[in-house]
């Protein structure tokens, strides 16, 4: 959002009424838009590395288990 703030703000002849109402509906939009993919994302890796109550489902590769 950052970028898109900046360079409305620099954009002459908006009102801040203008700003806000450009502003306040694509933050709301994105935000839910991108919650589930970013709470995946943060689960996936969870997962992967066997944090939280996931069990590490893939030999370690340390331990000098499984195929040579």
């Amino acid at each position: 959002m950052a970028p898109i703030i900046i360079g409305l703000t620099n954009v002459e002849g908006l009102s801040t009424l203008a700003l806000v109402s450009i502003i306040l509906p694509l933050t709301l939009i994105l935000t839910v838009g991108l919650i589930q993919p970013a709470k995946g994302a943060i689960i996936a890796l969870q997962w992967w590395f066997g944090m939280h109550g996931f069990t590490q489902e893939r030999p370690d590769p340390t331990s000098g288990e499984g195929d040579p």
